[in-house]
């Protein structure tokens, strides 16, 4: 019991207690399934894409890329520039890398190789080969047991739709703009909206948004990016951006780097698809945590409050 009062003093003194009433609300929200009715699961089919746009945008799908080809908002690039002839990098290495996710291996935390198949196994821990059941609501899956869950986190990033682009631009093979759309479509069907572990974090949520954006802009116009699904696509980035939303408040209680990466998820669902109904109240929300998290997070020299490398 001292123990536990001398760890209660302790957050008191550096968080305050409006954190304390804050994670405890939060923890009694989980434990007495507030959280799923706040944020229900549902079917893909129950909100298709016209549920998420405005008015005047056509949901129908080939109405509807074609309203994207002429409004959407620029990214990085539309479609994949031609590299220039003296690369400072060997792209035979881009073409090696997808060749092997092509063949089911994924490399974790960019270094170590799993065979997970292609598709992957969405909800398996390949350390120890637990899978997490993928029936169950976000918020009933613990964080800590005998799996990590970083580590089935870790394929739903899409990290591999990077080394696919690469791939693709050093060496044009429409099997990897493809892989893309089949991942995209077997993810969907296999982690339907706000249940799994998939769901579960917003940080990871938004690396997903980022990814798909990176994929759906550099494979535009291939005959892969069919307008169905590009118009399911925009759908599951909806109700990712959706997810992010509507949680948002713990990612800032965490006082880390998850609050940064949730508004900026937001901030790119808002400014990217300008259509969605949410779009102004994702892209002011996201714009204005990410000023407020800089100003916390990034101190006046440059240096970061985590003092990480990697950040």
């Amino acid at each position: 019991m001292q123990n536990k009062l001398r760890a209660f003093f302790s957050l008191y003194q550096k968080f305050g207690l409006g954190w304390i009433l804050f994670r405890l609300g939060y923890a009694l929200r989980t434990r007495l399934g507030i959280l799923r009715w706040q944020m229900p699961a549902y079917e893909w089919d129950d909100r298709p894409l016209a549920d998420w746009l405005k008015p005047n945008v056509p949901s129908e799908p080939v109405d509807y890329l074609a309203w994207r080809n002429q409004n959407a908002p620029k990214f990085f690039f539309d479609g994949i520039p031609s590299l220039p002839r003296d690369l400072a990098w060997n792209p035979q290495l881009a073409v090696n890398e997808a060749e092997r996710i092509l063949a089911g291996e994924l490399r974790y935390f960019e270094h170590t190789p799993y065979q997970i198949g292609f598709p992957p196994d969405w909800h398996l821990d390949p350390r120890t080969n637990i899978r997490i059941d993928a029936r169950k609501h976000w918020s009933q899956i613990p964080d800590y047991g005998e799996y990590d869950i970083k580590f089935v986190w870790e394929a739903s990033r899409f990290n591999q739709v990077y080394a696919l682009v690469r791939a693709y631009a050093s060496h044009p093979d429409e099997r990897y703009a493809e892989a893309f759309w089949t991942l995209v479509k077997d993810w969907a069907r296999k982690n339907p909206p706000q249940r799994g572990p998939n769901w579960k974090c917003g940080q990871e949520t938004s690396l997903r948004i980022l990814a798909w954006c990176f994929g759906l802009y550099a494979f535009k116009g291939l005959p892969s990016s069919t307008p169905g699904r590009v118009a399911q696509l925009t759908q599951m980035i909806a109700s990712q951006a959706e997810r992010v939303y509507g949680n948002i408040t713990y990612a800032i209680s965490t006082r880390g780097n998850h609050a940064v990466s949730e508004a900026f998820g937001l901030w790119l669902a808002g400014t990217l698809f300008p259509e969605l109904k949410q779009a102004e109240k994702y892209c002011s929300l996201g714009r204005r945590l990410l000023e407020r998290e800089a100003e916390f997070h990034i101190f006046c020299d440059g240096t970061y409050s985590m003092y990480s490398l990697n950040y």
